[in-house]
């Protein structure tokens, strides 16, 4: 199920998941995400527009402890942003091994 994030301001999700935002005016976007994982393992992100991926991450490196990631997108009315929070460890699907501050702002 994707949750839906807010603009303008920080969005704190705990897990993996799918965030969704749908672009309510036309504009330019700056989408960001941050990951920190105890221990760092297997963790990547991604960030999609409508479906296609505009940045994505490799998976955490040994010694590494978080993830960062930013884009600007041109966006039209009713474009869908995607952060997609994923892993390649099953570990990583238990409820606060992974934290993530994601922000989507309107403007450059």
């Amino acid at each position: 199920m994707p949750y839906i994030l807010k603009d303008q301001q920080s969005n704190i999700a705990v897990g993996l998941g799918t965030y969704t935002y749908t672009v309510a005016a036309a504009g330019p976007f700056f989408v960001s995400a941050s990951s920190s994982e105890n221990p760092p393992l297997g963790l990547s992100l991604v960030i999609n527009q409508n479906g296609s991926p505009k940045v994505s991450t490799a998976p955490v490196a040994a010694g590494q402890t978080h993830l960062d990631t930013q884009v600007k997108l041109n966006c039209a009315a009713s474009d869908v942003i995607t952060i997609v929070i994923s892993s390649s460890l099953a570990i990583d699907n238990q409820l606060n091994t992974v934290k993530t501050i994601m922000v989507v702002r309107q403007g450059a």
